[in-house]
């Protein structure tokens, strides 16, 4: 071995299975949405159209999450962003991966059962369009 291949410490296996779930987002999922209205509408959707529910879960009132369907409230504040985005992104991510396990692309604890993420990638070997 040379020199620089004993420096360079070797990847954790978290560092490497949390690039492959980025990787994973990237390829396999539609952009999630960013306004706060959009954020907010998805989440009521989820909730089956209670804003009660997505109050409860952002831990604000009810009232404030209709000011912001209503467009009344554009920029949430720190919190409310963090916990925004975190509700998101917990339940647009897996729902756009499932739809791409059942499509066929995309394989892992489902199809396998042994945790590997494996992509498919269909047309000829060796030829690049």
């Amino acid at each position: 071995m040379s020199n620089d291949e004993q420096q360079q410490p070797a990847p954790r296996s978290g560092k490497v299975l949390e690039a492959l779930a980025r990787a994973e987002r990237r390829l396999f999922t539609r952009p999630a949405p960013k306004s706060a209205k959009a954020r907010m509408k998805f989440l009521r959707t989820r909730a089956g159209g209670l804003t009660a529910a997505v109050a409860e879960r952002l831990g604000t009132s009810r009232r404030t999450v209709e000011r912001y369907l209503a467009g009344k409230l554009t920029k949430p504040q720190k919190r409310l962003q963090a916990a925004l985005v975190e509700a998101t992104e917990s339940e647009w991510q897996p729902q756009v991966r499932a739809q791409a396990r059942a499509g066929g692309d995309l394989q892992g604890d489902d199809a396998g059962g042994d945790g590997v993420l494996r992509i498919h990638l269909h047309g000829q070997l060796g030829r690049w369009p």
